[in-house]
């Protein structure tokens, strides 16, 4: 079968292998081994909010232009991908092909796009309070945002894992305002899908 391959958590705009506990990862249609994943500890839970936390005050302070930018450019990045992860959503997950390549990764990068058109637009209001006062909103970050995928579903009468697709879809609300998002796979066997999401983050490293 050749090597197995090792999953592990990416932080940082790189890999964070721990050599903790893992789970196997199996083909649902074929049964074969895929790769082993690496569950995340507390303690590597604390590293990637800590890592998220270091890395805000740069990003708050770009424009929202700019964001947008980046954001633009992480979704063209899965797009010129599109087969590739599509190939490993089907693997992880058993479902058709055709489904994967035609919505998974593109309704992803849709997301993507679409805050990435949003983040120069906004912006707080005037509000007039009279002839001698006015008042003003200011829109600011919350901070560090965490986001925990779901674990399997039911989908008409053909049951397979939970793409990684609303997690993707998830993570471009939170950078366009200014403020970071760490996501997090469910635990386990028939959890998340392993493979595709470190993947994803691997291919839109844009910064």
């Amino acid at each position: 079968m050749g090597d197995i391959q090792q999953i592990s958590s990416w932080i940082g705009g790189q890999e964070a292998p721990e050599g903790g506990p893992s789970f196997e990862n199996h083909n649902p249609a074929t049964g074969e081994l895929l790769s082993r994943v690496e569950a995340a500890t507390e303690a590597l839970v604390d590293r990637a909010v800590q890592s998220a936390a270091d890395a805000l005050p740069a990003w708050r302070s770009r424009s929202g232009a700019e964001r947008g930018r980046i954001l633009t450019a992480a979704a063209a990045a899965l797009r010129a991908r599109n087969d590739e992860l599509a190939r490993l959503e089907v693997l992880d997950v058993g479902k058709p092909l055709a489904e994967a390549r035609a919505v998974d990764v593109a309704s992803a990068a849709d997301c993507l796009e679409y805050f990435g058109g949003l983040a120069a637009s906004l912006q707080g209001h005037h509000v007039d309070l009279g002839e001698s006062a006015f008042g003003y909103t200011r829109r600011e970050p919350l901070g560090v945002c965490a986001g925990i995928g779901p674990g399997s579903t039911v989908r008409e009468f053909r049951r397979w894992r939970w793409p990684s697709r609303p997690a993707r879809q998830r993570v471009g609300g939170s950078p366009t305002s200014g403020s970071e998002r760490t996501v997090f796979g469910s635990p386990g066997p028939g959890s998340t899908p392993p493979r595709s999401g470190p993947r994803s983050a691997a291919v839109t490293r844009v910064l």
